[in-house]
This record gives structure tokens, C-alpha cells and sequence, in this order.
């Protein structure tokens, strides 16, 4: 099969450490990449030996690709993947899918009549601690779920608060207003890491959130660099939303996770890769593999080549999903704006 061809548009910090190696590694031929700057843009493609770099997406939609990697701040995500659909390109949207939950159903509903795949950027699932809580949720060994308490806390505190330094990569740059102005980012924890943590918690709950009673901790700035909920899910189970925005600059992601069942209890710690489960007669046990909390952070990119050569897109990437994720974060601000009034989520 020939390589697809594939363009990043907006491409930053995190495409030149990870989609633009991902893509090559799948096997895809790079042949331009975009930046609001044509000097930072051409830079990367020097750097990278792409042939063409471009300030203006279009041009780069021009060059006939099969693939784009849609990996601006989410204000442009709508009008870009809307283009690239059109013209038949598959599509990996970098999360937040859309500013909007409207916004992203937009770029659900227009892949799924264009039978054009899309995916979203959430790298998270790939970590082998959740995969293995989905399918003990699945094979019914929990019984009914009744509550779920997640929570993660990652090291954007710096982007936040106008630092370009990238938290992934201290020798990357970002550009600050991506994650400072909320008219470009969509919020801030909330934006940044809560979808994230709405993403696995949907995939391996098999369950929606239905409504959220959200309170933040806003900077100086006015930005939420700190989130916290009560949810209810769609299941009926109860649980807790926590996401917050580290100190440490350079320290790794670590996640919490809770899950409390009918027939026993599960618990995850990413960091020290714990996962523990003890069903209600008591006989239970847990192992320690700090390797099983790491996520596959160019998972996202390798999956959009091989939807385009006929894969099933993940259900842990999907449009819907994605959808699900941004109404959820949509209740949870407009809930925080109420002062923590229980808000429900858009369905439909």
C-alpha cells in the first residue's frame, strides 16, 4: 500500500515531539506543516526535512494530503477539520476536540456523513492500568459500578501562567496564548488536563456523566488552574472529578482512581503503577508496575494512519467520545460560573 500523505497543521511543541516522529514511524510521508509563523514553520520543516511549510492551512490542504494532524489551540480546530473533511482527508484533532461541545459535534457529524475517519488526541487509554480496569469493569467482576472518583494532577501549572517553556519538553516552546487566553484554549485546567481524565473515565466506565457540580481555583489571571466535581453518571453511579494543575515542572502526570462496585473495589496509582482489586468476599490482591501507568503518547498518531488504511478508528480516540468529553467540560464551567450550582450535560 503506498504511504498516505499527511500534513500538520499548527504545528508546536508537542508535533515536533510527537506527531511528526509518529507519522514517520507509521509509515507516512510528512509533506508540509503550518505555524501562525511561516519562519517558525519553515524552521520545523528544516528541521525535520519536511518540503513545505506554510502559514495558511489551506495551502497546506492544497498539497493533496490523505491525513492532517489538526494540533492548534482548539479555536481553530473547527474551521480546520471541517476543511480537511470536505476534501476527504482522515483527521486527529488534538483535545480539547473543539471549544465547544456544538463545536465538536460539528466535526463528529461532518466525518460520519463524509465517511471520513476522526479521531481525537487522547493518549491516555493507552496506558496498560486502564485498559486492564475497562476490562475488569466489562467482565462484570466489579458488578454495578456505584462510584467512581478520579482525579489527576499534571505539571501545567507554568502554562498556565504565561511560561512558552513546554511541561513535556524543557528545551520546546509553546506558544503562551494557546493555553492563557481562555477565547483561544477553551479554559484552563479544565481545558488543558480535565479532558483528559473525562476521557478515560467515560471509556472505561462505559458510562456518560450526566450532570456535574464544579467549583475552581482560579490565578490571577482569572484561568482555572485548579478543578474539582461532584458527578453523577448516566449508570447512576455517583463520583468525584479532580484535576489540578502541579508545581513540579518536568514531574510526570500521575493519576488516582477509585472505583467502588456491588461486588468489589478497584484502585489505580499511575505514578507507582499500582492497581489493586479486591472483590467483596475479600480474597483480592494488587501488583506494582510502574511501566503499566505510562501512556503511549504517539498512540493517537500511528492510530490515524491505520484508519486511514482501513482500521477501526479506537473507541478510546473516537469523534463521539470526544464529543462526550467536551459537553462534559462545558457543564462543568458553566456550573463553576453558577458557583457550583449541579448542571446537567447535553445529550443528542
Amino acid at each position: 500500500m503506498t504511504a498516505p500523505r499527511a500534513v500538520v497543521l499548527s504545528a508546536g511543541a508537542w508535533s515536533q515531539s510527537t506527531h511528526i516522529p509518529a507519522l514517520r514511524e507509521a509509515g507516512a510521508e510528512v509533506v508540509a506543516v503550518t505555524s501562525l509563523s511561516l519562519e517558525r514553520a519553515a524552521a520545523i520543516a528544516d528541521q525535520f526535512g519536511i518540503p513545505s511549510a506554510f502559514d495558511d492551512p489551506r495551502l497546506a490542504l492544497d498539497a493533496e494530503p490523505d491525513i492532517a494532524v489538526i494540533a492548534g489551540p482548539p479555536v481553530s480546530h473547527l474551521d480546520q477539520a471541517l476543511a480537511a473533511i470536505e476534501r476527504g482527508i482522515a483527521v486527529l484533532v488534538e483535545k480539547p476536540m473543539a471549544l465547544t461541545g456544538e463545536e465538536a459535534q460539528r466535526i463528529a457529524v461532518a466525518g460520519e456523513s463524509a465517511g471520513v475517519p476522526v479521531l481525537v488526541g487522547f493518549t491516555w487509554s493507552s496506558a496498560e492500568l486502564f485498559a486492564r480496569a475497562r476490562d475488569l469493569i466489562r467482565s462484570g467482576a466489579l458488578g454495578r459500578v456505584e462510584h467512581a472518583s478520579w482525579s489527576i494532577h499534571a505539571n501545567t501549572r507554568q502554562l498556565l501562567l504565561g511560561s512558552p517553556v513546554a511541561a513535556w519538553d524543557p528545551d520546546a516552546r509553546s506558544e503562551s496564548s494557546t493555553y492563557t487566553d481562555r477565547s483561544r484554549s477553551g479554559g484552563g485546567v479544565g481545558a488543558v488536563t480535565m479532558c483528559h481524565l473525562l476521557s478515560v473515565a467515560h471509556w472505561v466506565l462505559g458510562s456518560s456523566v450526566a450532570s456535574v457540580a464544579c467549583e475552581t481555583y482560579d490565578g490571577a489571571a482569572g484561568l482555572d488552574l485548579h478543578m474539582s466535581a461532584l458527578a453523577s453518571w448516566a449508570s447512576g453511579a455517583s463520583g468525584v472529578l479532580v484535576a489540578t494543575s502541579t508545581q513540579v515542572h518536568g514531574a510526570p502526570t500521575r493519576w488516582f482512581a477509585e472505583i467502588r462496585g456491588s461486588a468489589g473495589d478497584l484502585s489505580i496509582d499511575t505514578l507507582t503503577g499500582e492497581f489493586s482489586f479486591v472483590p467483596a468476599e475479600g480474597a483480592g490482591g494488587s501488583s506494582v508496575d510502574p511501566e503499566a501507568g505510562r501512556p503511549d503518547v504517539r498512540s493517537p498518531t500511528r492510530a490515524l494512519v491505520a484508519s486511514w488504511s482501513g482500521e477501526r478508528v479506537p473507541s478510546a480516540m473516537s469523534a463521539r467520545l470526544g464529543v462526550a468529553v467536551t459537553r462534559t467540560t462545558d457543564a462543568l464551567y458553566a456550573s463553576a460560573r453558577s458557583g457550583g450550582a449541579p448542571t446537567r450535560v447535553a445529550t443528542g
